[in-house]
């Protein structure tokens, strides 16, 4: 299916968003964006629109459209859907390995340990997300799978948030070895026991941040 202007528009504004190309709290003014992409306001209106049910920017009767800017509250809620789902997700791509699911998995693996030999932050929360995604299509949880993609977008968002905090990408193989090593040999109690507090540490640090961000901020009377 061919896409049109507006998805196309919303497309591109998308990775510059995920990427941080665009930071958070930027205001996006449809005439520059309609100049920049060479085409009309109403596209990138409908592309604002579309971003916004995605949860990427929000828009305000007074100052516009901006891109999303993380709360702890957002940061807990994605954290704590992603360990529920994951969590589910997990048990039931290992109740359902097969061999071909098995290599499919690996591969996603090793793509994550390759990006990360490449030391690229950008190119190593690409491999990240897709290692999930193969292990919810691994579910063959149809409905699962769709409620996992409403909040992609937003997910992206937090993973990029939380690559601030690692420090050292060699331990990200290692946090999702043990996660990998359960779904393929079908411990499903294991896999569901880890996917559901794989992203605990991470979220529950970044809530911490921006909570004294948010501090810092209503300190400084900003």
């Amino acid at each position: 299916m061919r896409k049109g202007l507006d998805d196309k528009a919303a497309d591109m504004l998308r990775k510059e968003i995920l990427t941080g190309e665009v930071e958070p709290g930027s205001r996006l003014v449809e005439a520059r964006l309609a100049e920049k992409l060479d085409v009309s306001q109403g596209t990138i209106r409908a592309a604002l629109k579309l971003l916004a049910r995605e949860g990427l920017v929000v828009h305000d009767p007074f100052r516009g459209t901006s891109v999303k800017a993380l709360t702890p509250e957002d940061a807990w809620e994605i954290y704590t859907l992603r360990n529920t789902l994951e969590a589910m997700g997990a048990k039931l791509a290992a109740e359902r390995i097969t061999p071909d699911k098995a290599r499919m998995l690996k591969e996603a693996f090793v793509q994550l340990v390759t990006a990360v030999d490449e030391s690229d932050w950008q190119v190593v929360m690409e491999a990240d997300y897709n290692l999930h995604r193969v292990i919810f299509e691994m579910s063959a949880h149809k409905r699962l799978q769709e409620m996992y993609a409403i909040i992609e977008t937003q997910t992206r968002l937090y993973i990029n948030a939380t690559g601030g905090l690692c420090t050292d990408l060699a331990k990200i193989p290692a946090l999702h070895e043990r996660l990998v090593e359960a779904v393929m040999n079908g411990d499903a109690d294991r896999a569901q026991e880890i996917a559901a507090d794989h992203n605990t540490e991470d979220g529950e640090t970044l809530v911490k941040m921006l909570r004294q961000m948010e501090q810092n901020h209503s300190s400084t009377g900003g």
